[in-house]
């Protein structure tokens, strides 16, 4: 079962007022503390989906991370899924894809791992991170849901293809809550939480 990790990085952090990707967590920005927790799970192919900040993310991140170009990135995060999913689509091996956002250093790799094995006794489910019974990212989206994700458009997420009625969905419950950064107190509460 191949399954590619595509990290969602294409947005201008216009909420933060800088680059939350390079913001430092840990002694290294952001975008790599994520890079380190998805690395163990040994994911054959993992591409990272760049836009407003794009020389600068290539810069920090790992030499063997593939980089796509969401020059569009300012339409929104559908985009950028739909590109990040264009790039897999004709990859045979590839039977998933294992999205992540860039501003999730709260993950756990454990937690992951339990994913893809959730995703190994369903394969043709989506396996979703629960929101309170929302399904969020990260987020495993089987190749029989590429179609709907390429299609993708605006703001609109892998969200509104998971809640469909025709979706087959499994939660998941994280050990610990899984906070996004898109504010500067969001990013002073990591630092402590770290």
């Amino acid at each position: 079962m191949g399954l590619a990790a595509i990290v969602l990085a294409a947005g201008a952090s216009t909420r933060m007022g800088q680059a939350k990707q390079l913001m430092m967590i840990q002694d290294e920005p952001m975008i790599n503390r994520v890079f380190n927790l998805i690395e163990p799970l040994s994911f054959p192919i993992v591409f990272c989906v760049t836009g407003a900040h794009h020389k600068r993310i290539c810069e920090v991140i790992p030499d063997e991370v593939g980089v796509i170009h969401n020059k569009r990135w300012s339409t929104g995060l559908g985009g950028s899924i739909q590109i990040g999913i264009n790039h897999v689509m004709d990859r045979k091996e590839i039977d998933g894809v294992f999205l992540f956002l860039s501003d999730q250093p709260f993950i756990l790799t454990s937690d992951l791992k339990k994913m893809v094995e959730l995703y190994s006794a369903n394969p043709d489910s989506c396996i979703a991170s629960s929101y309170g019974g929302v399904p969020g990212v990260p987020a495993i989206i089987p190749r029989r849901y590429f179609s709907s994700l390429s299609k993708l458009e605006g703001s609109t997420g892998a969200k509104s293809m998971m809640t469909q009625t025709e979706t087959n969905l499994v939660l998941f419950q994280h050990s610990r809550e899984l906070v996004d950064i898109d504010t500067i107190e969001d990013y002073h509460s990591a630092i402590h939480f770290f």
